[in-house]
């Protein structure tokens, strides 16, 4: 079973001292996939000229 609030320490401990937010996706999405263990599938998309593109990803297949 996910800890939840282990989770969130986590995340916020990895985003704390980032000052690019790249990093900081790549780090929280290879987390998310690893700690939950019915999810095959953690990443972000992004806004890029009103258009979305894959941003950072974890994952069994690609996104």
């Amino acid at each position: 079973m996910t800890d939840y609030n282990l989770l969130i320490k986590q995340l916020e401990a990895l985003a704390e001292d980032s000052a690019d937010c790249i990093p900081v996706m790549a780090n929280a999405s290879a987390l998310l996939f690893q700690a939950m263990e019915d999810v095959n599938w953690a990443g972000f998309y992004l806004v890029k000229d009103e258009a979305l593109i894959l941003g950072p990803s974890r994952g069994r297949s690609p996104a």
